[in-house]
């Protein structure tokens, strides 16, 4: 291997140590307890070697968010091989709720910020109505799929505003999750449950001879 290559992977293995770094505290804490400085601490470097990967804390959190998007949508894709085309979006459904649950401020900033990637023109040209990049574009397939194979009844045309549907209400569920599941007025039943019955009640209505329960 000669110099410029072996450079070159060790700048790369930098980058991921920062940006693994910036994560642990960033899922902990939250956007705020991100600092250059701390991470610098946290790795053993100088703050000017974050710099020379990162111009700055928002860089480097646009980073981040973009490529957990990136692993979300890979992970939709590795649960949606179910046979079924129920399962299939239902496994779907959990895992985005899941994502959603068990990494708060990650899923405020991808889906809840005006900085997240989804604001992002160049980021959404890159991405957009791909299924493969696409985390929506694979759930409209998704839902194609099903009506094309005879497992829900609904108008042709109507397939993004069924996936939209879908999409927004358990975005809600994850949002007042995030926003108040430690409130005590509010006895919380299991977030599996509440996925569950979430789901059974949005496709109740469009299954073509209902097996949902």
């Amino acid at each position: 291997m000669g110099i410029s290559e072996r450079r070159k992977r060790e700048k790369e293995a930098l980058g991921r140590k920062i940006m693994d770094a910036a994560r642990e505290i960033f899922v902990d804490e939250g956007y705020e307890a991100v600092t250059m400085r701390r991470i610098a601490d946290k790795i053993e470097y100088s703050a000017t070697a974050i710099y020379s990967h990162f111009k700055d804390k928002d860089a480097l959190i646009r980073a981040i968010t973009y490529a957990d998007f990136r692993a979300l949508t890979e992970s939709l894709h590795e649960v949606g091989d179910a046979t079924d085309p129920i399962e299939r979006m239902r496994r779907i459904a959990r895992l985005y709720a899941s994502f959603g649950i068990n990494n708060p401020n990650q899923y405020r900033q991808i889906f809840m910020s005006s900085s997240g990637p989804l604001y992002d023109e160049e980021f959404r040209e890159d991405v957009r109505g791909n299924p493969d990049t696409d985390a929506y574009a694979w759930i409209v397939k998704i839902m194609s799929d099903a009506l094309r194979e005879g497992a829900i009844d609904i108008p042709e045309g109507q397939v993004e505003l069924y996936a939209q549907t879908l999409w927004s209400a358990f975005h809600g569920l994850i949002s007042l999750h995030i926003g108040l599941s430690r409130e005590p007025w509010v006895q919380w039943s299991s977030m599996d449950e509440r996925v569950d019955l979430m789901f059974n009640l949005l496709m109740v209505g469009v299954v073509k001879n209902s097996s949902i329960k």
